[in-house]
């Protein structure tokens, strides 16, 4: 639990962190922090997920006659174009730290090999594991925040990751 409870904006938050205390442990220097607060929002899913009572067949929802096969029609430059420039600016970059703006300004060079790269993607059935790498953001409610009670984690993904897969969805 962190050393008290704080009155903050999220942003201040972590100017405050003083020690922690994690798995047992009191933790008071800023790596052994960072570390702690890494370990905890990069498991949090699997642990929440292990809750969840399955108690349902998945099987139930898939649609009767549904084929064993799906064809797709290539992704194209124009769709890339249009994509990249509907990203909305200012948003925080993810991992890569390539922000929306840079993504628009870069878009003339970049679209073609996209669109490569994208419709290899398609083809091979294979989704790159880099483009599933993401920065995890804790987010905080207004008020009083005790470690233990963090709203949960956002995950930033890489503009790449939100091309393609808004490409793969328009399709």
């Amino acid at each position: 639990m962190i050393d008290g409870y704080f009155l903050l904006k999220e942003k201040e938050f972590y100017l405050y962190i003083n020690n922690i205390t994690y798995d047992n442990a009191t933790i008071t220097d800023d790596i052994g922090i960072a570390n702690a607060f890494n370990d905890y929002f990069s498991t949090i899913g699997n642990k929440l997920g292990h809750d969840i009572v399955n108690g349902s067949d998945p099987m139930q929802f898939m649609q009767p006659g549904t084929p064993n096969t799906i064809f797709l029609s290539p992704i194209t430059s124009e769709e890339i174009y249009k994509e990249i420039h509907s990203l909305k600016d200012g948003k925080s970059p993810g991992i890569d730290g390539i922000s929306t703006k840079i993504w628009k300004s870069i878009s003339h060079v970049i679209v073609p090999i996209l669109c490569h790269i994208f419709n290899l993607v398609l083809t091979s059935g294979t989704y790159p594991d880099a483009l599933k790498v993401a920065k995890v953001i804790p987010i905080f409610k207004e008020g009083i925040i005790p470690f233990q009670k963090i709203t949960g984690p956002i995950s930033l993904l890489p503009c790449i990751n939100k091309l393609l897969e808004r490409s793969i969805e328009n399709v």
